[in-house]
This record gives C-alpha cells, structure tokens and sequence, in this order.
C-alpha cells in the first residue's frame, strides 16, 4: 500500500484522478471495481512501477534456450519484475508514471510482461482480491481526507530496498492533509 500511496506524492496528477473519480461516484453503497475504472488504472501503475517483489525464482521444466543460454530441467533460475516493469521493450516510456496504458483495454505488450502477483501456475490465489483492497483502500483514503492530499514531508527521492520484498525505505513517510485546497488557496502545510 505505501508504494501505491507513494506515486500520489510525487505525481500529483495520479492524486488528481483518483480525486475525480471519487467525487463523481453517486452510486449507493461501496463502489467496485468497475466503478472505478481510472483508480484501478493508477493502482495497476504504481503496481508496474514499483511491484511488491524485486526478484522472482522458477525451476525449468524442460530443455530450453533463453537467449545464448541452455537451460535444462531443474535448474533454477531468478527474474526481476521490477526490471521487467521497466524495460522498454515491453512498455512504451516505462519509466513514466502513465495510468492511462491501462485504460480502454489497455494492456502489456506481452501477457507476462506484468508480474505484481506473479503469474502462470504459480500467481497468487488472492490476485483479485488483493487489486481489488488497493483500489478501495485509494478510493477510502480520498473520501476520508474529504478532498485533502497526500504529500511528501521532504523533496528527497526515494528508491525501494531490494531484500526478499520491495521494502518501502524506513525513512519514507508521507503526509496526508484533510481538507485540500484550504479555503486560503494556499499550499499544503502553510
């Protein structure tokens, strides 16, 4: 959840579509996903840019060529989502925060391009679910704050800690502010 709060901070404009869609819900009850078409789309970006794990391992089943590489059965090897997430030969400036790539249909170059919860025989069970929590808990974050903003305390990057997961830096702490804009017009904090 922190690197899905993240990109808010440093990407206005992502806060700017959750904040727009939240405030045109009308419907009675909670919202689902499709409902929220352009939350989900966010959601699924800062999932591509910043995926929960950093390294992935698979056993290879049957004789292969990766590239110059003969792979037998059995052997074991390791992958990076987050480089993957990050190359261009599957996404289109992949470096940019761009939630768009994932409306109207969008989706990756390639099937297994993306990779958040794994995927094969091997995704995680609670794929939908876990989406599914991301997207609600953005959408109950801005009814919550009623309109505030999420914002950095400090203008330093920040980069993920590669161990067993992506671990959100310890020093990473964003401030959410209810009530944004102030009736001042002026800026966070002020």
């Amino acid at each position: 959840m922190a690197w899905t709060i993240w990109p808010l901070t440093t990407h206005p404009a992502l806060w700017s579509t959750v904040e727009a869609e939240a405030r045109a819900w009308d419907g009675d009850g909670e919202p689902s996903l499709a409902d929220l078409p352009r939350t989900e789309a966010v959601v699924k970006e800062a999932l591509r840019l910043w995926p929960p794990t950093w390294l992935m391992g698979r056993v290879v089943l049957r004789p292969t060529t990766l590239g110059r590489w003969r792979l037998e059965p059995r052997t074991q090897i390791m992958f990076s989502p987050y480089l993957m997430h990050r190359g261009s030969r599957w996404w289109p400036s992949p470096d940019s925060a761009d939630p768009e790539r994932w409306l109207n249909g969008g989706k990756p170059i390639h099937k297994y391009a993306y990779l958040p919860f794994g995927a094969g025989p091997r995704v995680c069970l609670g794929t939908r679910l876990g989406l599914t929590q991301l997207v609600l808990t953005m959408y109950w974050l801005y009814q919550a704050l009623s309109g505030g903003r999420a914002r950095r305390l400090d203008g330093q990057a920040r980069f993920p800690q590669p161990a067993r997961a992506i671990r959100v830096p310890s020093d990473l702490h964003p401030k959410v502010e209810p009530g944004w804009p102030p009736e001042s017009g002026g800026q966070p904090g002020s």
